[in-house]
């Protein structure tokens, strides 16, 4: 499933994150926290992501895919298939494909799983960056992060929880997703709010120099036949310079 990063700027769709969703045929959607920490266990996260970017290229592929050259796509790595022997070959790999098409892969490493920066994975991040993949960091401000953890990471951007986003109301907001955004903005680092649902939010977000959203305000995750569908609309929407298009908000996340 695709959810649209929407630039704060623009209004544009710019990118998505690529996100895994188990559909039982008897008890119906199994929720990603249930069958991610199974894959971690199991050892076949990485082959789970494999086969996600593996999708997401057959995708790329069909002959109504609209979606323009520079387009990005988010995936979230885990800890352990980073810490994989043969992560440097994945990697290197899918940065080609992607290339191939023309579009943008970035790398999402959440911030609630303690990554050790040792000298094993700063190799890693190395090929990362040397195959042309972006290396974002995700649920910012509610992990084991520190300064210095992101000074070797080096993050290209990061994702803003949505608990910080929900401190977002119409007559008061956190100061302190002020701080993360200003701490961004003087280390070179994009900001991305997730779970972004309401309008309040949208505009106090653009107020302060948020550079991308990503929530139910503007879609919920869509299959890729309707992500085209949607992706359509936006480019007609903006091509007309009309008002932004209702977006779907009827669902849990």
């Amino acid at each position: 499933y695709y959810q649209p990063i929407v630039c704060a700027h623009s209004n544009r769709v710019i990118g998505a994150e690529i996100l895994a969703r188990w559909e039982h045929p008897e008890i119906g959607f199994v929720p990603p926290d249930i069958f991610i920490p199974v894959a971690e266990k199991t050892q076949t996260i990485g082959l789970m992501t494999e086969n996600l970017l593996r999708r997401v290229i057959a995708d790329c592929q069909r002959p109504d895919n609209v979606l323009p050259a520079g387009f990005i796509f988010n995936v979230n790595i885990s800890h352990s298939h980073l810490s994989a022997s043969d992560f440097g070959t994945f990697a290197r790999e899918f940065a080609a494909h992607f290339q191939k098409f023309g579009q943008k892969l970035t790398f999402e490493f959440t911030e609630n799983e303690q990554i050790e920066i040792n000298g094993d994975i700063l190799q890693k991040l190395e090929i990362i960056r040397e195959s042309g993949i972006a290396i974002s960091l995700d649920d910012f401000g509610t992990g084991f992060s520190n300064l210095s953890w992101i000074t070797s990471l080096s993050p290209d951007s990061i994702k803003i929880d949505r608990m910080f986003v929900n401190q977002i109301s119409p007559n008061a907001s956190t100061p302190l997703i002020s701080c993360v955004i200003d701490m961004a903005r003087q280390m070179g680092i994009k900001t991305v709010a997730e779970g972004v649902e309401h309008d309040y939010q949208v505009a106090w977000l653009q107020e302060h120099d948020i550079d991308c959203f990503q929530g139910y305000f503007y879609s919920r995750p869509l299959t890729f036949g309707d992500f085209l569908d949607y992706f359509r609309q936006d480019v007609m929407t903006q091509h007309l310079r009309m008002p932004p298009l209702p977006r779907d908000i009827s669902l849990q996340h």
